[in-house]
């Protein structure tokens, strides 16, 4: 429940209480980003068109999130709102918000993680659509501008403030997988093309078997 309405699905936490019952827990968190990526790719090579929009929706989601914390950039674990079903439903500005669609922000550190801006690389690769290209530029803009310092790009205490507070850490997965996914959504598509390679979990990728030379 957001307040422009958007058409999002944020992957949150499911609790199994037993064999029958499972309950959500709408605990959104940066990690979780890569599954609009997972379910894109999956529904691609599945030719499921249901998944490749769910897809979709999860990555809007996380793009929402970074477009719509103050700072520009998502936090690492937020609790949102849960509309009644998967559809959009109307904003109740009547509710307790710590900010507009962040119900409660539990850790507002931003460590340069890369879940985001992959999901956004695989919708991009997978859709064509040159608006997620735009996406990622804004999402670069805002990341450089707060976390760039003489030496490297330096973790964020709490994006929901303006503060500018730094973390003396820069994570290996902001050159690993961070760096590498906003450089491959600029690249032709044919450079590492999703045909012939494949990312592991800390996006080192892998030419697959029979894949053709290039």
């Amino acid at each position: 429940m957001v307040p422009d309405s958007a058409d999002i699905l944020m992957p949150g936490v499911a609790l199994a209480h037993d064999a029958h019952t499972v309950a959500l827990e709408p605990q959104a968190q940066h990690l979780a980003c890569f599954t609009g990526g997972m379910f894109a790719l999956g529904g691609r090579l599945v030719e499921n068109d249901t998944y490749i929009e769910y897809g979709r929706k999860v990555t809007d989601a996380c793009v929402w999130a970074y477009k719509n914390a103050p700072n520009g950039i998502m936090p690492e674990s937020f609790t949102m709102t849960a509309c009644p079903s998967r559809d959009a439903c109307p904003y109740n500005d009547t509710i307790g918000q710590q900010h507009p669609g962040f119900a409660e922000v539990s850790d507002p550190h931003y460590h340069l993680r890369p879940e985001a801006i992959e999901s956004v690389f695989y919708m991009y690769r997978i859709t064509g659509d040159s608006a997620y290209q735009d996406i990622a530029w804004d999402m670069f803009q805002a990341i450089e501008s707060k976390t760039r310092t003489d030496l490297a790009n330096a973790g964020l205490e709490n994006v929901m403030e303006d503060s500018g507070a730094k973390v003396d850490k820069m994570e290996s997965f902001w050159l690993a997988g961070s760096l590498k996914y906003f450089y491959l959504i600029f690249s032709p598509p044919g450079k590492m093309s999703l045909d012939d390679w494949v990312f592991n979990t800390e996006a080192h990728p892998f030419r697959l078997r029979g894949a053709r030379e290039k």
